[in-house]
């Protein structure tokens, strides 16, 4: 019998999602949630990112790319041509 209530061996690790993709609104710990998670799985291979808005006077100008093993880079947006 498989689903929640599925028993398992005493000695048996229990599985971790293979992904996961936190929503909310704005500022509702996120980012922060994802890089705790991080943290706490070091010992496990994982591999991801965060992204974070970069802001000019309220007004989204790129973003902030940062992967789980601290590897960091910024991309400006780009102008799209008109009409598209």
């Amino acid at each position: 019998m498989t689903g929640p209530f599925t028993t398992r061996p005493h000695d048996a690790e229990p599985a971790l999602p293979t992904g996961i993709l936190p929503e909310g609104h704005p500022g509702s710990a996120k980012t922060t949630a994802v890089r705790r998670l991080a943290v706490l799985l070091r010992a496990r291979e994982t591999a991801g990112f965060t992204i974070e808005e970069i802001r000019t006077g309220g007004t989204r100008v790129g973003f902030a790319l940062e992967t789980l093993s601290g590897e960091r880079a910024r991309r400006p947006l780009r102008s799209s041509p008109a009409g598209r």
